[in-house]
């Protein structure tokens, strides 16, 4: 087995584990947890409170940042349109310069 199916094991079994904490796979920790959770309740087993605890805290985080992301993704249409207003100004003023060269030539 490679060294991440053996922290999965780990993991499932409560023990400690070496990789998965170390490589910032929380998404992946929580979406076992949840896989564990769901055979538990099949099976007729409580899961454990503090993992339904920390499922509960990253769903909670999770929505606080796709809250932050619509707000910044507001800011960014609001940035380009007025970086789309000001492009569109320095192309007239380029053009207006040209047009200004060509007469001055003839």
């Amino acid at each position: 087995m490679t060294e991440l199916a053996d922290d999965v094991r780990r993991f499932i079994h409560g023990e400690e584990t070496s990789v998965l904490p170390d490589r910032g796979f929380r998404r992946v920790t929580i979406e076992v947890l949840e896989a564990k959770h769901e055979i538990l309740v099949a099976v007729g087993v409580e899961p454990p409170e503090d993992e339904v605890a920390q499922i509960a805290a990253y769903r909670d985080e999770t929505r606080d940042l796709e809250s932050e992301a619509a707000a910044a993704e507001g800011a960014v249409v609001t940035a380009s349109s007025e970086h789309l207003r000001f492009a569109v100004a320095a192309t007239v003023v380029a053009v207006a310069i040209a047009i200004s060269g060509l007469s001055v030539m003839m």
